[in-house]
């Protein structure tokens, strides 16, 4: 299963808040899918029949006990936000909401976010 990262990119750039929360949450599902199918002998038919959803991939990577705790509580908070842009309609992305999966990784993204100097208004999905 391939990822296109070029398109991933462009929709990083784009600026439209619901298109990078949703693209965000896409390539976290991709690299979780990855993982999945190292960590399990024939995770790759898992993931291909499964029909899992985002949470509960998280919740199994949660069980291989190899990711970090704070990893998998921005996964999970990531999946919320989506879900919010994806389910209501007009859903505001607030710099709250992005804050709760950033402050998972602590001064690492304190420090982003004080460089890149984040706006503060909410952004519409």
């Amino acid at each position: 299963m391939g990822y296109n990262y070029e398109k991933y990119t462009e929709a990083m750039k784009s600026g439209v808040p619901s298109m990078q929360i949703v693209q965000a949450h896409l390539l976290a599902e991709h690299y979780m899918d990855r993982i999945i199918s190292v960590f399990l002998a024939r995770g790759e038919k898992l993931i291909k029949n499964g029909n899992l959803s985002f949470y509960q991939k998280v919740i199994l990577l949660q069980s291989f006990g190899k990711i970090q705790d704070r990893l998998i509580q921005a996964l999970k908070d990531l999946n919320r936000i989506r879900n919010g842009c994806t389910h209501e309609l007009d859903k505001a992305v607030s710099l709250s909401d992005i804050d709760r999966i950033g402050r998972n990784f602590g001064s690492i993204y304190v420090e982003h976010r004080e460089k890149h100097l984040m706006d503060t208004k909410p952004l519409t999905c």
